[in-house]
């Protein structure tokens, strides 16, 4: 049986006080790499495209989990690397547990896939 070392349990400092992270170093570093997602976000998007990656889910609802070509993964990094990349036209469908959800999303003008996944898998974050 794995056991946590006593000091796990021991209160250290606060991280967060009123909704602020306290420690301004740690704050940083989450700052920069939110801001270097956005920066990738053309990139992500070009990678996804080439490989044929166009479902997602919502945040709080479930997974898309794809297992992709690493070889070809890397070969489209290598030949987008250093490029101006275009915007796709390609939408993204989005991956629902329920049908009130899907009606929400398509009211929000989005679509939804309607059948089964061909290229990944689909975890649903609700209670069957």
């Amino acid at each position: 049986m794995k056991e946590c070392p006593p000091e796990s349990w021991e209160n250290g400092p606060e991280l967060i006080v009123g909704g602020e992270l306290v420690d301004r170093e740690l704050s940083q570093l989450i700052q920069r790499s939110r801001q270097a997602d956005r920066d990738d976000i053309l990139m992500k998007d070009a990678i996804c495209a080439l490989m044929g990656i166009r479902t997602t889910a919502l945040k709080g609802d479930g997974f898309t989990a794809y297992l992709p070509d690493m070889n070809e993964f890397a070969t489209i990094i290598d030949e987008l690397t250093g490029q101006t990349l275009p915007q796709w036209s390609s939408e993204w469908l989005f991956h629902v547990s329920s049908e009130d959800i899907a009606g929400q999303v398509v009211a929000a003008g989005a679509q939804v896939v309607t059948g089964e996944p061909a290229n990944y898998a689909f975890i649903s974050l609700r209670a069957a």
